[in-house]
């Protein structure tokens, strides 16, 4: 019995079939066609998930999306980056595509993406053991998804997590979500590229430059874990998680940020919080999110 996972990115979408536990069978990757809408990004995740099923029913499909999601409907009720909303319902759409293959009637879960790669780390990878974990995806976006007492937490709407927009700096820069001083602004890859003078092209670039010793590259990820960390000393006095979970691209570059992350979230957090939280990157890479969206749907 195999159930599947898909997280749906800008760029790509990225479909697995999974035993259970987290035994991948088999993958496939496509463009997620974005530009186009959900309509399309709908018939992209149809055929993704009929290609990697290879002719089988699967026990569940999960699919991890970005935005706002109700769950409970199947329906994207926001998501600012893929036209074709508000309240798109991909849920209903999947199921008339899946109509007349092995898929039809398979259940079938939506949830947000980042709440999926929480869900992913939480169950398989740098989560598993702990019952409180937040986990910060660093990326195009900043994205967050919470588990407390072993339960993910979606809040009243369905959109806790959204750590990005955590206000680090009042009156601060402006976030591409139209407010000013949102983490997000600060912390996401063209803030930091843009931080550095724009030196080079990529947040990787940038961590190249800053291993070879350029001052510019090294201060753009001090200042980027500072900011990181006054968003997280908010986290561990709200919720005082066990753990603070970070993925996404930049998370590689842990090693040029992660002191100072540390240090300012200790010192502006609680002294028992701050002591008692591990901050470490998530061991899944880009399978957390399916894998996620896999267990939420049923494994």
């Amino acid at each position: 019995m195999f159930s599947i996972g898909v997280d749906v990115g800008g760029t790509n979408l990225r479909a697995i079939r999974v035993a259970r536990g987290t035994r991948i069978e088999a993958r496939v990757k496509r463009p997620t066609e974005a530009a186009l809408g959900w309509p399309a990004v709908a018939c992209a995740i149809a055929e993704a998930v009929r290609k990697v099923a290879g002719g089988k029913r699967p026990a569940a499909i999960g699919i991890a999306v970005p935005g706002a999601i109700d769950d409970a409907r199947g329906i994207v009720t926001e998501s600012p980056n893929i036209p074709g909303g508000p309240d798109f319902p991909l849920a209903r759409t999947l199921r008339k595509l899946f109509r007349g293959s092995s898929l039809r009637g398979t259940p079938l879960a939506i949830e947000n993406d980042a709440n999926a790669a929480a869900w992913g780390e939480f169950r398989f990878g740098a989560g598993r053991g702990c019952n409180h974990m937040v986990l910060l995806t660093l990326g195009t976006g900043i994205g967050g998804g919470i588990v407390v007492s072993g339960r993910l937490h979606r809040g009243a709407d369905g959109t806790a997590g959204e750590i990005g927009h955590v206000v680090v700096r009042a009156e601060g820069a402006r976030c591409p979500c139209g407010r000013h001083g949102c983490l997000e602004a600060y912390c996401a890859a063209n803030a930091l590229v843009r931080s550095a003078g724009r030196i080079a092209k990529t947040p990787a670039d940038l961590a190249r430059l800053a291993d070879r010793g350029n001052s510019r590259a090294r201060e753009a990820f001090r200042r980027y874990g500072q900011n990181l960390g006054i968003a997280i000393a908010s986290i561990l006095n709200l919720l005082n998680p066990e753990r603070i979970v970070l993925a996404g691209g930049i998370s590689n570059e842990l090693d040029l940020f992660g002191p100072t992350l540390k240090a300012e979230a200790c010192r502006r957090a609680f002294a028992l919080p701050g002591r008692r939280a591990l901050i470490l990157k998530g061991t899944l890479g880009d399978d957390a999110g399916a894998l996620g969206a896999a267990a939420l749907a049923g494994i």
